[in-house]
This record gives C-alpha cells, sequence and structure tokens, in this order.
C-alpha cells in the first residue's frame, strides 16, 4: 500500500499513513481535527539526522554490554 503524507491545518502535525489509494485520512491523529490536507510527495519535509540509525543501535548495544558486564561482575560478588 502507498504512503502519504498529511498536515493537521490546526495543530501543525505531519503525519505519514499507509493506506490505499481511493481511501483518505479523515481526522488530525493528534488533535482529532477533521482539517487535514495531503501534502504532495515532493513537498513532503525530509528529516534529517545527524547520526545514522545503524549507528544509534551500535551505541545501544555497546552500552547494554557494559550494563551486562557490570551486572554479572555484582552477582559474582553474592555467590563469593
Amino acid at each position: 500500500m502507498p504512503r502519504y503524507t498529511y498536515r493537521c491545518e490546526v495543530c501543525d502535525s505531519i503525519m505519514d499513513v499507509v493506506h490505499l489509494m481511493k481511501e483518505k485520512l479523515e481526522m488530525c491523529e493528534m488533535c482529532g481535527s477533521d482539517e487535514v490536507k495531503k501534502i504532495p510527495p515532493q513537498l513532503a519535509p525530509k528529516i534529517h539526522r545527524e547520526k545514522k540509525t545503524g549507528d544509534e543501535v551500535k551505541q545501544g548495544i555497546k552500552k547494554n554490554k557494559e550494563i551486562l558486564e557490570q551486572q554479572k561482575k555484582e552477582s559474582r560478588k553474592d555467590y563469593v
């Protein structure tokens, strides 16, 4: 199914919605207003990220490994 971008005229939120071509978003998901407009694909804002998603995942894994190692050391102290 295609993805469409809508903008609410009331709360100015931007929503990406997946639905059939013949369907239309009726209400804003944030404020419930019925004043939503479809944004043409070439005008939809692009999200610029400073970091790549893969880098963020790698950092999260590294951080969790450090926490697990610390918890292992603490649990070993309990059995000694």
